[in-house]
Parts: structure tokens; C-alpha cells; sequence
């Protein structure tokens, strides 16, 4: 994103004005309506609402399809280059699915007049439940790319 006007312009989240714990914005994806109550996957293991707010450099969700009843997991990669990495994601299992690595969580990002700010992820999607640790391996991979696209090899 590119800043086209004269002056700065801050980026922020509900949580930096105000409304605790949630700090959405950026690259966002809602589940469907079967994935709720799924777990959400990290580092740090499987869990739910608690992993909101937490920082890692990945994170994904695992869900339940409707009729099938097979599983599906979404990962999302936050790029090592991205200026707040790693970052605090905003991630619900409850009310909806969500997952959302949110570099303006809890502190706002100002652009300048003429500045370009570059935000990349890795995003895949597997057919089938993933534990915390096979999306580890494939997050680890996922960064692998990243970084090397980061250098310049795109």
C-alpha cells in the first residue's frame, strides 16, 4: 500500500482505539459456519479463544465441513520481512472462525507522505486435519519461501 497524499496516515485496530483484544485488520479469513468451535492451531500447540492476542509466526484453524463431515485446515505464514513479525494475531474459534495476523493488533503503523508499506503471507489450504506440529513442518516450509522471495528471487 502506497501513501498518495501529504500526510502520514496511521493504521490501527479496534484495540488501538480502545476495545480490548480485538485487534483485527489486514489480511483477514472468516471460515464457514461449520468451522466453529474448530481449534486453532500454533506453535504453542492446539487451543481457542485464549490464542487470540498472542504473537507467532503462524498460525491455522482446523474445521469440520457440513454434510461431509471431513476436516480441512487453513494456515496463514507471516512473512519474517513484515515489520511486525512476528505478529499478535486475532483469531476466534467462537461466534465465527477466524484467523488474522494482525500487524496493527495493539500499536498503531504510521505511512508517511510517499511511503509504501508491504505486508506478505503465506496462506495454504489443506484438504484434511492438521496437528499443531504437521502445520509446523509446513509452515516452516511456507517461510522457507517466503524469506527467499523477500531476497528477491520472484
Amino acid at each position: 500500500m502506497r501513501n498518495a497524499t501529504e500526510r502520514a496516515i496511521a493504521i490501527g485496530s479496534p484495540t488501538t482505539r480502545g476495545r480490548d483484544n480485538a485487534g483485527y485488520g489486514g489480511l483477514f479469513w472468516r471460515g464457514p459456519r461449520s468451522f466453529t468451535g474448530g481449534a486453532i492451531l500454533s506453535p504453542a500447540g492446539e487451543g481457542g479463544e485464549e490464542l487470540r492476542g498472542s504473537r507467532a509466526p503462524w498460525m491455522g484453524f482446523r474445521g469440520r465441513h457440513d454434510g461431509t463431515d471431513l476436516e480441512s485446515t487453513v494456515l496463514m505464514v507471516d512473512s519474517p520481512s513484515n515489520a511486525a513479525h512476528p505478529p499478535e494475531w486475532f483469531a476466534r474459534t467462537e461466534q465465527f472462525a477466524c484467523l488474522c495476523p494482525a500487524p496493527f493488533f495493539s500499536t498503531e503503523r504510521r505511512v508517511g507522505p510517499g511511503e509504501t508499506m508491504t505486508e506478505r503471507y503465506g496462506v495454504v489450504i489443506a484438504d484434511g486435519g492438521l496437528s499443531a506440529d504437521a502445520a509446523g513442518a509446513v509452515a516452516a516450509r511456507v517461510t522457507a519461501l517466503l524469506a527467499q522471495r523477500a531476497g528477491g528471487d520472484e
